[in-house]
């Protein structure tokens, strides 16, 4: 039989037990959300948009298309993007680039005390070796996954991860059209199997722009980054700058044209020029004004032009 004690210390229990598992569980849901939001999370449209566009290209050439492959890559381009940018605020951070002064307008997980440094630098890390956890996985079909992922990783690290540290040597913008560049190229593999030079040359009218946001970014931050002893491009030619910030985000219409004649690009793909007015117009502003959002202002047009592009290089397919 059971006595009135125990019976009695069941009941006790029952309630702290409860109470200990809501507690753990709002501590998960808050970390969580910590790690979601240093991850900068509005930056991921950029590797969805290259990589739905790279399986869009591949189903257009080859009528082919396998969803477990595109979520893998999706979310293995999407686990790298976050890895290099929690690592940016790790070394930017160790190298004194970042300060509380100039990181007011985002969360930085370091500077605003949401994590310690070693937790950054350990969180930038495991991201990473998440990300890449899948790209072993796609080895197991296309053996070229791994070595694309691994290429990938360092041209991440190279963005401002010591002894390279790119970003502040004018070659960050370089880098970053290299980077979503190949993440076309990977996607377009994995979808068909083929290393094509059409995944580099249809992927160019995307990783302009995404440079874009780059290169607007340290046009803002000119000042800023002048103190902290920095020398990107903006710095060494502000006003060659401003006019390469233009050629980034109004050339990918002319390449468009280019490669529909080239029969690279399915004649549908012209939609995608609609939005070149609107464009035009909004790019010359941010050129002239750089206002405090003009990274945001640029991103919200690239998603606007990378969604259409990715649209209608799928339209293709029934047109």
């Amino acid at each position: 039989m059971v006595s009135t004690v125990e019976l009695n210390r069941s009941r006790n229990d029952g309630p702290s037990l409860t109470m200990a598992f809501e507690v753990s569980m709002r501590g998960f849901i808050t970390s969580s959300k910590k790690i979601f939001m240093v991850s900068r999370p509005w930056s991921f449209v950029m590797p969805a948009i290259c990589t739905s566009f790279g399986f869009s290209l591949g189903y257009y050439m080859f009528r082919t298309f396998n969803p477990l492959f595109y979520v893998a890559v999706l979310l293995g381009t999407v686990l790298l993007n976050a890895s290099v940018n929690v690592l940016n605020d790790y070394f930017d951070y160790v190298q004194e680039i970042d300060t509380r002064e100039n990181t007011g307008y985002r969360l930085h997980p370091i500077i605003h005390g949401d994590m310690s440094e070693r937790g950054t630098l350990n969180l930038g890390i495991a991201l990473g070796v998440m990300g890449l956890s899948l790209a072993i996985y796609l080895t197991l079909y296309r053996p070229l996954a791994l070595p694309l992922g691994l290429l990938g990783v360092l041209l991440l690290y190279m963005y401002n991860g010591p002894p390279f540290n790119l970003k502040h040597r004018a070659l960050g913008e370089v880098l970053v059209f290299i980077t979503y560049d190949l993440i076309v190229l990977g996607s377009y593999y994995v979808s068909t199997g083929m290393i094509s030079s059409v995944g580099v040359l249809d992927g160019a009218p995307l990783a302009l722009p995404i440079a874009g946001v780059l290169l607007v970014n340290n046009l803002r931050d000119i000042e800023s980054d002048k103190r902290k002893g920095g020398k990107t491009l903006a710095i060494l030619f502000p006003n060659f700058s401003r006019r390469l910030y233009l050629f980034s985000m109004l050339s990918p219409y002319v390449i468009i044209v280019i490669l529909v004649m080239a029969r690279l690009l399915p004649p549908t793909g012209l939609i995608s020029v609609l939005t070149s007015l609107v464009v035009a117009k909004r790019s010359l502003k941010i050129s002239r004004e750089l206002p405090p959002d003009s990274p945001a202002e640029t991103s919200q047009i690239f998603m606007l032009f990378g969604t259409l592009y990715v649209l209608s290089t799928l339209i293709g397919n029934w047109v």
